[in-house]
């Protein structure tokens, strides 16, 4: 029972450091400014979306536009200033392992972790070892694996079928913009894999730390911030 309640710290842990809780601690930032333009910009996108629904005018698309990029900017730029000391420290590595700003992840998970785990090498291949058997008991099928998508292409599919006939709903907008939001959803899904992945993804990235972990010599990325775990 000991390795299994080391093998839930260990999930705990990686939990502190999901995608999610960098996007709250982005719109917590401490810097009054970014954080009122960042919840500014990001209010004033959903109402231009909103607007952009039934209202497809040029102003109000390129206006929406513009906010979603800057309040990805201002997320960004929050995210590198709450974590500033990392990504002084490993901009390389920040920069080459980026998506779902993994590598920043893995540095909270690690920094929400025991040192005396950190440092024994033997209990981090005993987990990984735990969580392969584990895998072998919970393969997925694709729609498992992907259900957001798979979802999000069945409702296309149905729209471009059995809705095709109903003009009046393609005529007044309401089919594109249910097309466009499963699209968007679909991109963001495959962008942003955290968002809508089950399980066994997240064990797999786990599995990936735990690997980072196991190969790191020295406890140099063991600078505790005010990471997004303590919330």
């Amino acid at each position: 029972m000991e390795k299994l309640r080391k093998l839930q710290e260990v999930r705990n842990a990686y939990n502190q450091a999901s995608f999610w809780r960098l996007i709250r601690a982005a719109y917590s930032v401490n810097i009054k400014w970014l954080r009122v333009s960042l919840w500014f910009f990001s209010l004033f996108s959903i109402i231009l979306f909103i607007l952009f629904i039934f209202n497809k005018g040029k102003i109000v698309e390129n206006a929406m536009i513009s906010c979603i990029i800057m309040s990805a900017s201002l997320v960004t730029i929050s995210i590198k200033t709450i974590f500033s000391n990392y990504y002084n420290k490993f901009p390389d590595l920040l920069e080459a392992y980026k998506k779902n700003k993994i590598f920043l992840r893995y540095l909270i998970f690690k920094s929400n972790l025991n040192s005396s785990f950190i440092n024994n090498k033997i209990e981090i291949e005993e987990i990984r070892n735990l969580l392969e058997i584990e895998k072998q008991f919970n393969e997925n099928s694709f729609f498992n694996k992907n259900p957001v998508t798979v979802t999000c292409l069945g409702f296309i599919t149905a729209i471009l079928g059995g809705a095709a006939s109903q003009l009046s709903s393609w005529s007044s907008g309401l089919m594109f913009a249910i097309l466009f939001i499963l699209l968007l959803i679909i991109f963001l899904n495959y962008q942003i894999s955290e968002i809508f992945q089950p399980k066994s993804f997240k064990d797999k990235e786990l599995r990936q730390f735990l690997m980072w972990l196991s190969i790191d010599s020295c406890n140099e990325f063991r600078n505790p911030v005010d990471s997004v775990g303590n919330d």
